[in-house]
């Protein structure tokens, strides 16, 4: 009986490692692997590779699909429970809508979707990435975005933990003027290009909704001016990108004269190429002042 017993345990033992095998050589479902490539790289990163297969939907990736019935929750509680995937990359497809809980059984740290004719992303459409989901570059080719303010606030509000956002060609031209409680501490990189932006309307809603920027491209918007108050306000922000605007002139507060302006001692780049000639070397100018004088004090 004894003997029996082991030799049971032997032969589950071996099964298991055998689908454990075949999992981490390819641990995406057996029905989409026509369509995605996955890997896992010699430093463990695991990726899943879907980008220009002509796909029209997000591929359902239930880890419940990885194995045959016979083997599903013994599998599933010893290993695919505690799968997390690097990286997902689903650009240049014909996705058009992001259906609510599309990633549905996915543990995932980047999500790369650029490039995919999105007209409509459903709430929850990333609610199931919420504890793991780092890092999200998201653009859309469909020409009249209806991705607007509203679907923005959505994906922050469905990704809290996200510490890099790049998004581009939304519609965000009436965007931070809502008071919103949401409040995104871990996010340091913030990237909305081609967004339609004008202006910051309300940049204490932009500096409580983003408290610890080090790094924001606005390139390729609408901006017609340079927001001194929105730079002071953002204290450890290192790098910012405002190339290819309009800007032409300094939006300056009554309490702040240019001749004091000066940025704060985190900033350490400022992208401001293809703008105003004129107001430019005028922001150049103050900037040096300052800097002169806070090296004097």
């Amino acid at each position: 009986m004894i003997i029996r017993h082991i030799y049971y345990s032997l032969f589950i033992l071996i099964q298991i490692l055998t689908i454990i095998k075949q999992i981490s050589s390819c641990p995406i479902p057996f029905d989409i692997q026509s369509k995605c490539r996955c890997a896992i790289t010699e430093t463990g990163r695991v990726y899943i590779y879907c980008a220009r297969k002509q796909l029209t939907i997000v591929p359902h990736f239930n880890n419940s699909n990885l194995i045959d019935n016979r083997n599903k929750i013994l599998i599933y509680l010893l290993f695919l429970g505690n799968i997390i995937f690097d990286e997902l990359v689903l650009s240049g497809n014909r996705i058009s809508i992001v259906h609510k809980n599309a990633f549905n059984g996915l543990k995932l740290r980047k999500l790369e979707f650029q490039s995919n004719p999105i007209e409509l992303i459903e709430t929850n459409a990333f609610i199931d990435l919420s504890n793991y989901l780092e890092e999200l570059i998201f653009s859309t080719t469909f020409s009249s975005s209806n991705l607007t303010s509203n679907t923005f606030l959505q994906i922050l509000s469905e990704l809290p933990n996200l510490k890099r956002l790049f998004l581009r060609s939304f519609n965000l031209t009436n965007s931070f003027n809502k008071k919103t409680s949401l409040i995104l501490k871990k996010l340091t990189q913030l990237s909305l290009q081609l967004c339609l932006i004008k202006q910051i309307n309300d940049i204490e809603i932009f500096i409580n909704l983003f408290p610890n920027l080090e790094r924001l491209d606005l390139s390729e918007n609408r901006l017609e001016y340079f927001n001194i108050p929105l730079i002071l306000g953002l204290k450890k922000l290192k790098i910012l990108n405002l190339n290819k605007n309009k800007i032409r002139h300094l939006n300056i507060h009554p309490s702040i004269s240019s001749t004091t302006f000066h940025p704060s001692n985190s900033l350490i780049e400022l992208d401001l190429s293809y703008n105003g000639k004129y107001e430019i070397e005028r922001l150049i100018k103050s900037c040096q002042l300052g800097k002169s004088r806070r090296s004097k004090q």
